[in-house]
């Protein structure tokens, strides 16, 4: 089970899961529930989760393309330092840097 898949079932069921989701339901391992603690709100199957798997796992994914970049673009500052000289080789160089980063983590 997803967790993340079982947070946007509670939200498109009207509870805001804020904090630790102990308070909420603890599992029993990947795959079952240990036990569910949210009154007024059925406990998922996995076929209730199926659809919010998808998005949870799309959303995950997204994440990871952005962290990805994040880590591997150049420093601003480099861009920076190219304007105040006014050096456009250095403001090509570090463009073509971050379109190389986009290329190599690309957005689904």
């Amino acid at each position: 089970m997803n967790i993340n898949a079982i947070n946007l079932y509670l939200e498109a069921n009207g509870v805001t899961v804020s904090g630790s989701t102990d308070s909420y339901y603890r599992l029993n391992g990947e795959s079952t529930f240990k036990a569910w603690y949210v009154d007024g709100v059925a406990q998922p199957t996995n076929d209730d989760l199926s659809s919010y798997t998808t998005t949870a796992l799309a959303t995950e994914a997204a994440a990871q393309v952005l962290e990805n970049r994040r880590k591997e673009y150049p420093p601003m500052a480099d861009y920076l330092d190219g304007i105040v000289k006014e050096d456009t080789d250095q403001v090509a160089a570090y463009v073509a840097a971050c379109k190389a980063v986009k290329d190599k983590y690309p957005k689904e």
